[in-house]
This record gives C-alpha cells, structure tokens and sequence, in this order.
C-alpha cells in the first residue's frame, strides 16, 4: 500500500482477516445440483433401454419446451414475432440443445 508520503506500508489488518467463504454456504446448494445432474444422466441411461438416442434426445427437448412454453403462458411472456429471432433461435438449439443431447445419449 502506498501512503501520502510515497512510501510502502504493509496491507491493513482488515483487508488480511477478510473472512473466507465457509463451506457451509455452498456444500448444499452443489449436492442439490450434483444430485439433479446425476439424475439427468439416469433418465438418459433408462430411456436408452426402450428408445433411440435421437428419440430420448427428441423427448428431453419436446418436454422442456413444453415446460417453457407454459411458464411463458403463466407469466404472460410474449414469444418473439421476427423471422429473424426464430431463425436465430433454430441455429442456437441445433448447436446448442439438440447436437449435445443428441450426442450424450450416444455417448
């Protein structure tokens, strides 16, 4: 730290005894979402005993489309009116959603 004087003075007590993230903030919300994304590699694994990969990776979209589209509807959220906005929106869930769904159910 430089003081007034030009001088170097060592960091305050303060800034050295910050007090640290404790474990107990984070170690619940990181088993929740462990727990979640696990399940989500056993319901890819169940469906793949009865359904093509294309087809678990057809599901896993067709349902959280219909989850969005009801939340859209409950909370009044217009979709968007463009051709411009849906086609961007067609390249980002090719590439984004159905490839790496795709490709998770294959692997």
């Amino acid at each position: 730290m430089i003081t007034k004087s030009g001088a170097t003075s060592a960091p305050s007590v303060s800034a050295a005894t910050a007090e640290a993230p404790t474990t107990e903030r984070w170690v619940p919300a990181f088993a929740a979402l462990a727990l979640l994304w696990g399940c989500s590699f056993a319901f890819i694994h169940i469906g793949l005993q009865a359904l093509t990969p294309v087809q678990v990776a057809f599901w896993r979209l067709a349902l959280g489309a219909a989850t969005l589209l009801v939340i859209s509807a409950t909370t009044r959220t217009r979709l968007p009116r463009t051709r411009r906005t849906w086609a961007h929106l067609l390249v980002l869930a090719l590439l984004l959603n159905a490839a790496p769904f795709t490709l998770f159910a294959i692997g």
